[in-house]
């Protein structure tokens, strides 16, 4: 399954809305999770460590672009989900350590996604657009709140979920990846 993140970077050279790679991706990752779950015994722990070390280092680059000076997101959500990507660093030992299954980075990958997700366009909406030749206005001159609850992060972990402090943020490149609206 890590082989797919390599059809992640090559895709990320074509333009595409962040939010929307984002959003894709998370769902790859987690549908290789949910797959993982499903495979028989023999080959049920190593599809989870494949599938649970691939969503550490998606969750790894986006920690990096929340870190970064550049990044729009207010600061708050921003220390709310490094310190959910700390939990899942935390959370993927367990799965490799055959304490835990991936259902919980299953879980925590969704509740994301829900935030990244587009709003839905309703189909009288979409002839609208394709009959104005005005230019749509975008989903991304939104507020992060607007389409990013805060609240919807912490309220949906489980209560013990270890995701309190964070060391010192990590410098460096973002590898293309942009958690930045």
């Amino acid at each position: 399954m890590v082989g797919n993140y390599g059809a992640y970077q090559r895709t990320n050279s074509v333009t595409e809305n962040p939010r929307a790679l984002e959003y894709r991706l998370l769902g790859m990752v987690t549908a290789a999770m949910i797959e993982a779950e499903k495979k028989p015994k023999p080959a049920l722990h190593p599809a989870r460590v494949d599938a649970a070390y691939w969503n550490k280092q998606i969750w790894d680059h986006l920690m990096v672009d929340l870190t970064h000076e550049d990044n729009k997101l207010p600061k708050e959500l921003r220390v709310s989900l490094v310190n959910i990507g700390i939990w899942v660093n935390k959370e993927t030992r367990s799965v490799m350590d055959r304490k835990s299954d991936c259902s919980t980075l299953i879980e925590i990958n969704q509740i994301i996604m829900q935030g990244l997700k587009p709003p839905a366009v309703s189909v009288d909406e979409e002839q609208g657009k394709a009959a104005s030749s005005a230019p749509a206005s975008s989903s991304s001159s939104a507020s992060p709140q607007d389409n990013f609850p805060a609240h919807a992060l912490t309220a949906s972990l489980p209560a013990n979920a270890p995701i309190r402090g964070y060391g010192a943020g990590q410098a460096g490149k973002a590898y293309g990846m942009s958690i930045r609206s």
